[in-house]
């Protein structure tokens, strides 16, 4: 029995700006998260380390606190976060050397070589203000506008949504890629009908994030289009056609929900 392929094109985009957002009390964790990041930002590095021990006693994981050091370099410059790594290798070193096993936690998918991380930034920031983000900031130093776009927009969104991708299909026997700036590929082997189903609500929901920022809030959801060998073509470029018009098919009828090539929104 021959093998079924299933190929997924998914629109990771979606933002929209709101207000009102509601009040949020920040939980133990992340009111240590806060403390870290003030406290390697300002060199306090006494302090420092009494928070990372008490942010890894509140649960946060080594690879959290590996994130939240190493992207202060983007607010406080490198020799600060560079100071601040130092300071949590000594606390992880002090503290297995008192028999206590922290927990590691997931690792930061890494971004493939082929992307483009300036480009997809600027769709990113792009959508975030509503128009592209111009001034004479960035005429008179344009090296800051490529960091801004390339790692506080480009870097961090794709990696999260790589990593989405990735946990919802595993690599075995599976193709994964960026085809645009807001668009990923799958191509995988298909098990049965319900976990077409299945997967597609998974990454959806996954990709259904909403972003806070004060009093304004985006929410990030995903358009799926999908297509099936051999019903949908044997060959790459019937596949990948089939699979747009079902993506295309999604975002007309309201997007953050996926399409059988057939005409079947779910």
């Amino acid at each position: 029995m021959k093998r079924r392929f299933i190929m997924l094109l998914i629109s990771v985009f979606g933002f929209t700006s709101a207000f009102g957002a509601e009040e949020k009390t920040l939980n133990i964790k992340e009111q240590e998260v806060v403390r870290i990041s003030a406290f390697t930002a300002s060199g306090d590095l006494e302090n420092l380390k009494i928070s990372l021990n008490d942010g890894l006693d509140a649960g946060l994981t080594v690879n959290e606190i590996k994130e939240i050091l190493v992207h202060t370099y983007a607010y406080c410059g490198f020799p600060r976060s560079l100071n601040g790594i130092g300071v949590f290798m000594n606390v992880l070193s002090e503290r297995e050397a008192k028999g206590i096993k922290d927990e590691v936690g997931r690792d930061i998918t890494p971004i493939p070589r082929d992307r483009n991380s300036i480009e997809f930034g600027t769709e990113v920031q792009t959508k975030l203000a509503g128009s592209p983000v111009q001034g004479g900031m960035y005429d008179f130093a344009p090296a800051v506008d490529d960091f801004l776009k390339g790692h506080l927009f480009g870097d961090l969104c794709i990696k999260e949504f790589t990593r989405v991708i990735k946990e919802s299909f595993g690599e075995e026997n599976t193709i994964m890629g960026r085809v645009g700036g807001d668009e990923f590929v799958v191509f995988t082997p298909i098990i049965n009908t319900e976990w077409v189903d299945r997967k597609a609500k998974e990454v959806s929901k996954a990709l259904n994030i909403k972003c806070e920022n004060n009093s304004s809030y985006w929410d990030m959801s995903a358009s799926i289009g999908i297509a099936i060998t051999p019903e949908d073509g044997k060959e790459f470029k019937d596949i990948y056609k089939n699979a747009d018009i079902a993506l295309y098919q999604t975002k007309e009828k309201g997007k953050n929900g996926y399409t059988l090539h057939k005409g079947k929104k779910c």
